[in-house]
């Protein structure tokens, strides 16, 4: 009769809805740790295993309802379902929670990760530089890329490749665009070339531009064929437009406080002869 059709139709619809849920906490549940439950006996049960205890408690009163007519087991067959329903509401709800709890803890952990190695980076830079200065003082130390590299880490982080990172700071602080949008050589550059014409360097800004486009690979070459008539110190250099390009990112450096100041970097040319100093963010004399 239609007593038995309803009863068919809600237990279609609850196992339909079982199905559902059964395949979502499988494919979900795992992913998020979920928190398990508490039954009334104490025991402890995850979700998708309380959610199967459910179903069989109802499986067993659709069954039930199934063999009779009777309206009351009807009413109770719906009122069951009714049950389902808002109890799925509230797993839906449950996951949502907990899946905002889980992201929340990833990104504060992703952060935390970002501080501590932005903190490792310095601490190894702090390093470098302590040693790198302690050498200029007991040797002569002729290296482009030592200072460079420690600068930029600071610069970056430590988050990129030298290679990027120096690229990143040569766009930001060493080129400049034009109304037009041309780039060419900041004003920093400009200055700093303009100061080391007076001690022999050509300081072409064309050929300087380029330099700094390809001064990662220039300053990993070594430099055995040079040498330098000094007991102790930090040299850098080279031909032109090395030297000029070198002394332009070290000031730069130097002057955003990402170098020390404790030490002058001396500037040699291609023959090895020092020209000039650079300190503070300046090109000196070098000091007797």
């Amino acid at each position: 009769g239609n007593s038995d059709t309803v009863v068919a139709m809600i237990v279609g619809a609850r196992w339909l809805l079982g199905l559902l849920l059964w395949v979502f906490w499988a494919e979900e549940g795992s992913s998020y740790g979920l928190r398990p439950l508490r039954l009334r006996g104490g025991s402890v049960a995850s979700l998708p295993h309380m959610y199967e205890l459910r179903k069989q408690s109802f499986k067993t009163a659709a069954e039930s309802g199934q063999k009779t007519s009777d309206p009351k087991q009807i009413k109770l067959l719906c009122s069951l379902f009714d049950a389902e329903v808002e109890y799925a509401a509230r797993l839906e709800a449950d996951m949502k929670e907990l899946k905002s709890d889980k992201e929340k803890q990833i990104r504060f952990m992703k952060q935390q990760s970002k501080a501590l190695i932005r903190s490792l980076n310095q601490q190894l830079a702090d390093a470098k530089e302590a040693k790198l200065i302690q050498d200029s003082l007991q040797r002569t130390v002729l290296n482009n890329r030592a200072m460079i590299e420690i600068g930029i880490a600071r610069y970056t982080g430590g988050n990129c490749t030298l290679t990027a990172g120096i690229d990143k700071f040569v766009k930001q602080h060493l080129y400049e665009k034009d109304r037009s949008g041309k780039t060419s050589l900041s004003r920093h550059c400009i200055e700093v070339c303009t100061a080391l014409q007076q001690y022999g360097f050509a300081c072409l800004h064309q050929s300087m531009y380029k330099e700094l486009t390809v001064l990662p690979h220039e300053i990993s070459k070594p430099l055995h064929h040079m040498s330098v008539a000094s007991a102790s110190g930090y040299y850098v250099g080279g031909s032109s437009p090395l030297a000029e390009s070198l002394a332009c990112v070290l000031t730069k450096l130097q002057s955003l406080g990402h170098i020390t100041n404790e030490v002058p970097i001396h500037l040699v040319d291609a023959s090895g002869k020092a020209k000039c100093s650079l300190v503070e963010g300046k090109v000196l004399p070098i000091a007797n």
